[in-house]
């Protein structure tokens, strides 16, 4: 649940503490101007960890209006920031709002009011003493800002429709005396106190000319057209007939103690005071050197970098601890195709060897043994017989190194050397182009490559034949399969 906020009301008369209940309103003490050292007193018995809000209604304000060009980020803060010193001795009780892009349309300008107080001597040394209590100060803002959040006839143009509202000039009575104000929807435009004012706050006349003296002065400085339609209202003060009348709804105001007369606020400054409770903190003024708007945000940011430190070393170590276990398993994986490498290697070495050894087996077996010796005996004499006549020898089987198919049909074989005759050697041609030929069984075909039992009684008489010319036929042409060309 949020705290209610200590509201503290600065004017020419001294300072009020004051502090919201609901729709009411208590003020607290009182301090006049000098008694800054009391205030800095009462201000011990108050919760250390009780957020302020300061009101400041000061007649030494000022407001400049400039056109300027329209940019970005950190050139527009830069931007701003060298106005705010040019037009205030202190820009940090100053501030640059945006009004919009300029009325005659111009492209890449925009409007920017500048209003702050010219003489912050009224408001330091209440600031000072806030700061040496070291007091969480939420929100500083003047009272002109305040004046739209009052509950006037046009207030809060935005929550109905988004265009821009009719000027208001409005005539109010508070603490710092009359002030004259102009309004434009949500904005502040110029405000003024006039000083030693009770006259024109009891005379109709007097208060309506000084309304008209405003308008001119608008007039003058090129604020408002001179024909532009004007709103002029008084609040809660007798006006001429030119002007609108409203009256604020009243508030209670009770007072925690005895009080000097005329202490106690009237209407206007207490509808200030609960619109001050109410504001949001981004209508104020920049924070004073010393008082921050959130007290604990040094802690909150060393709490965050820490949390950030924590969270890269985190980050840091499971990264580091994914590299070594991405590591391992390379390493894993290269010794693995190491082992599977040399296992490969070592089968075939194996096969090798397998086969070397097959191959000097085939080799052991394929070697006749030598016949056994025999002793010498002697042969019985035999009879003289007459010499037999030796059997005919064996064929032995020769390979066809070629086949060649004359154009007369003629089947050549190359054996031996030279060209034979297929008819010559018993084989008979093969039906068709095909350059094979086969024996009288007709079974088997023998083709170039292919080996075949020839007796010796061929080769005697077998004459080698001519070689084919060269313009016979091509072998290849022909069908020759594995032939020999010459």
């Amino acid at each position: 649940m949020r705290r209610e906020p200590l509201l503290l009301a600065v004017a020419p008369h001294g300072l009020i503490a004051c502090i919201g209940h609901g729709d009411d309103l208590q003020v607290l003490a009182a301090f006049a101007p000098g008694e800054e050292a009391t205030f800095a007193s009462w201000l011990t018995h108050r919760p250390p960890d009780e957020p302020c809000r300061m009101l400041v209604d000061l007649p030494d304000e000022a407001y400049e209006v400039e056109d300027l060009p329209r940019v970005r980020g950190s050139d527009r803060r830069a931007l701003l920031a060298r106005r705010l010193a040019h037009w205030f001795p202190e820009p940090r009780f100053a501030r640059a709002s945006a009004l919009g892009p300029l009325p005659d349309g111009r492209k890449g300008f925009e409007r920017v009011l500048f209003a702050g107080l010219e003489r912050s001597t009224d408001l330091l040394p209440w600031l000072e003493r806030l700061e040496a209590d070291g007091r969480r100060l939420e929100l500083l803002v003047p009272a002109a800002s305040l004046l739209p959040r009052l509950p006037l006839p046009g207030a809060h143009p935005r929550r109905r429709n988004k265009a821009t509202s009719r000027p208001r000039l409005i005539a109010t009575s508070g603490r710092a005396g009359l002030r004259i104000s102009l309004l434009g929807g949500e904005h502040t435009l110029f405000s003024r106190v006039v000083r030693g004012a009770s006259a024109p706050i009891t005379d109709p006349q007097s208060l309506g000319a000084e309304i008209e003296r405003t308008r001119d002065y608008l007039v003058s400085q090129r604020r408002i057209a001179s024909d532009a339609p004007l709103t002029r209202i008084v609040v809660d003060l007798p006006g001429d007939a030119g002007t609108e009348h409203h009256s604020l709804p009243p508030v209670r105001v009770a007072a925690a103690g005895a009080l000097p007369e005329g202490e106690l606020p009237g209407g206007h400054d207490a509808h200030l005071l609960l619109s001050l409770r109410r504001a949001p903190t981004t209508i104020g003024w920049p924070l004073v050197p010393g008082t921050r708007r959130w007290p604990a945000l040094p802690a909150r940011r060393l709490f965050v970098a820490l949390g950030l430190l924590a969270a890269t070393a985190l980050g840091a170590a499971a990264w580091l601890d994914h590299q070594a276990q991405a590591q391992a398993e390379a390493a894993a994986a290269a010794e693995r195709a190491r082992a599977a490498h040399a296992a490969a290697v070592a089968a075939e070495e194996a096969e090798l060897a397998a086969r070397e050894a097959e191959r000097a087996a085939l080799a052991a077996l394929s070697m006749e043994s030598p016949p056994p010796p025999q002793e010498s005996t002697p042969e019985p004499a035999t009879p003289t017989c007459p010499p037999e006549i030796p059997a005919p020898p064996a064929p032995i089987a020769r390979r066809i190194d070629g086949i060649l198919r004359r154009p007369d049909g003629e089947i050549l074989l190359w054996m031996e050397g030279a060209w034979q005759s297929a008819r010559s050697l018993g084989l008979h041609p093969v039906g068709g182009t095909a350059a094979a030929v086969s024996p009288p069984t007709g079974r088997i075909r023998l083709r170039s490559g292919d080996h075949w039992p020839i007796g010796e009684v061929f080769l005697p008489g077998a004459q080698p034949l001519p070689e084919p010319a060269r313009g016979d036929t091509a072998p290849a042409a022909l069908g020759s399969v594995g032939g020999v060309q010459p």
